[in-house]
């Protein structure tokens, strides 16, 4: 008899969250929210006031983390004796609320830019003497502080609002590939409309020009850029035929080089919209009442969900992406779900870089800004890469982003932009952790050599000695911005260094459990073939090995000045640069003489047996 009534309730509530989802009429945020809230209600109906029934309920149970979200001018403080590394910060109230835990303590304060989350109650980023009184009350099960009603009820209503709004962001993404969109089977009679999206890649005069093909005078155009700007999107146009919308989406695609970003949607996306924007801003509700609701939200959310609202997220709505961000921060409170987000961003890395490199989404909105959330904590980062090759899905993306902009190092947006930025970004925060660093060496370190020999020469200079040059170019500077992306890398790269085992060849990680909801690792670890971890030496022997087989390609490929009709032997010079192990060998004098006529045997050096390194300057 239960088994039925919990069947007949999960229906009746499943169809009810669809029908919110698909209806036409559009009620306030406060009655739309209070009718979502009285699902959770179901076996209690009728409630006269279901929001108030919610607050008394669900305000029993403490939230262990603050997991507040700065905004801009917040004052945010940091205190260097409880911190767990650079990032960790505590917000005003919380540290306000610490009662002198912090003194005697290396303390500073910021004014916040907007973006980030406070640690106070989180164990793994901020020492717990350091809490203030309000957060980091342990609970072995938050679901203790839910009566079994609501959580029987929550189940069916979180799963169904969440499948809905995945099938929301996969439907917004299609809507992308205007190609498949025109070649599609009629469906319902509705009108649809042409959506011009935001990027980071056109100007407004870009976008301005580019809206002239589409018959559209320069004051609409601008009117239209300006707004897309600022709101992410603008409508192009009055509501008309699929064929009619999609020619002209086409039309517009073609009119600029690299391709604006449009979508062909139909006359109800206004009111989808607004409905998602509803659920997520009640979700985020539910988040903040107790760690109880924020764990029946998190669970609702698989691995896979979770995946497939990344891959979407470049190409959702200003709006939806944002308040989308705002609710994985509050979630993030939550261990489980961090675990899935870091799981989950690992699987969609490639394809959210290839999107973004390409001129899809914006900085302001991308997703690359709630890594910063787990890539700086072993517990998540062991399973990204160990379990799901993220370093290789790191060094693979920067290798993608590069190849494109050979020949046009000046010119090209990937480098004008600095799209490269949030990719380099990640591996600076991974790479704060000694263990992964050297990992990285192990596995992605002659992928990540390869990535700097395509940039080599980026922007040679030269020395004008005959004329006057009355402007300098400005183009050195984006070579310039992508050498200081690269080398500020170097020294967390190598802050193994300072390990007493960093002399040493090691093993490397054991076998993590890849089990993960909805979704099978795509590479496991496997404890029969453990990989060894290199020492500095064998770092340090990789690169030199890399410069000098970079420097003999260039020697090979370099036209040298004819003399006498015949070519000059090339001027690069040999000295020996590392000596046999335990011997001290002292550079030998140049090679060639000033005639370039080689007056050596080649200057090798061995250093162990089979390996042989030249160095050249």
């Amino acid at each position: 008899m239960v088994a039925r009534e919990l069947f007949r309730m999960e229906a009746t509530l499943r169809q009810h969250v669809s029908d919110f989802y698909v209806r036409s009429r559009v009620d306030t945020q406060a009655e739309a929210e209070a009718e979502l809230t009285n699902l959770l209600f179901f076996s209690r109906w009728p409630l006269t006031d279901p929001e108030q029934t919610m607050r008394e309920l669900l305000t029993k149970g403490p939230r262990q983390v603050c997991q507040y979200q700065f905004k801009k001018n917040d004052i945010v403080w940091i205190c260097k004796s409880c911190q767990k590394d650079e990032t960790c910060v505590l917000c005003n109230e919380c540290f306000q609320d610490s009662e002198g835990k912090h003194e005697g303590h290396e303390v500073y304060f910021y004014h916040s830019q907007a973006g980030g989350c406070c640690d106070c109650g989180d164990e793994g980023a901020w020492d717990p003497k350091g809490f203030c009184n309000k957060h980091g009350k342990s609970l072995t099960n938050p679901l203790e502080c839910i009566p079994i009603d609501i959580q029987n009820a929550g189940h069916c209503v979180m799963s169904q609002i969440i499948q809905e709004l995945v099938n929301y962001c996969v439907h917004n993404f299609n809507c992308f590939d205007i190609a498949t969109l025109k070649t599609s089977p009629p469906g319902e009679e509705v009108g649809y409309d042409l959506l011009l999206h935001n990027d980071d890649i056109h100007t407004i005069e870009d976008v301005t020009n580019a809206l002239a093909s589409l018959d559209i005078s320069s004051g609409d155009a601008e009117g239209i850029a300006t707004r897309v700007h600022s709101e992410g999107c603008a409508t192009l146009g009055a509501r008309s035929t699929l064929i009619d919308v999609t020619t002209r989406a086409e039309i517009l695609l073609a009119a600029c080089d690299p391709p604006l970003q449009v979508s062909v949607v139909n006359q109800h996306y206004t009111t989808r919209e607004q409905t998602v924007l509803t659920v997520i801003h009640w979700l985020y509700r539910m988040a903040q009442v107790n760690d109880g609701m924020c764990r029946m939200i998190c669970a609702a959310l698989t691995v896979t969900h979770i995946r497939d609202i990344y891959v979407t997220d470049p190409r959702l709505s200003k709006k939806v992406a944002m308040n989308l961000h705002h609710l994985f921060l509050t979630l993030m409170a939550d261990q489980e779900f961090k675990i899935a987000s870091s799981t989950a961003y690992a699987l969609a890395f490639s394809q959210v870089a290839n999107l973004y490199v390409n001129g899809v989404g914006t900085q302001e909105t991308c997703l690359f800004g709630l890594s910063v959330q787990f890539l700086n904590r072993s517990i998540y980062v062991d399973g990204m890469c160990y379990n799901y090759d993220f370093l290789t899905s790191v060094v693979n993306s920067l290798q993608n982003i590069l190849l494109p902009t050979r020949g046009q190092f000046s010119t090209h947006p990937i480098l004008l932009h600095r799209k490269y930025n949030p990719v380099l970004g990640d591996l600076k925060v991974i790479f704060t952790l000694p263990d992964t660093s050297r990992y990285f060496c192990a596995t992605c370190i002659d992928q990540m050599l390869t990535v700097f020999r395509l940039f080599q020469f980026i922007h040679p200079q030269t020395r004008e000695v005959f004329r006057h040059v009355e402007f300098e170019g400005r183009e050195w500077m984006h070579a310039f911005n992508l050498y200081l992306g690269f080398s500020s890398l170097f020294d967390y790269l190598v802050n193994w260094f300072v390990n007493d085992t960093s002399i040493e060849n090691i093993e490397g990680p054991v076998l993590l459990d890849p089990s993960a909801e909805g979704v099978e690792a795509t590479s496991v670890f496997d404890p029969s073939s453990v990989e060894i971890l290199p020492t500095a030496m064998d770092l340090m022997l990789t690169i030199i090995s890399a410069i000098v087989e970079w420097q003999e390609d260039q020697t090979r490929v370099k036209q040298s000045f004819l003399d006498g009709g015949g070519q000059q032997a090339s001027k690069w010079q040999t000295v020996a640069c590392f000596p046999r192990d335990g011997e001290t060998v002292t550079p030998s004098r140049s090679r060639y003489d000033d005639d370039g006529i080689d007056k050596s045997d080649g200057g090798d050096v061995e250093l162990r047996e089979g390996q042989k390194v030249e160095a050249r300057y």
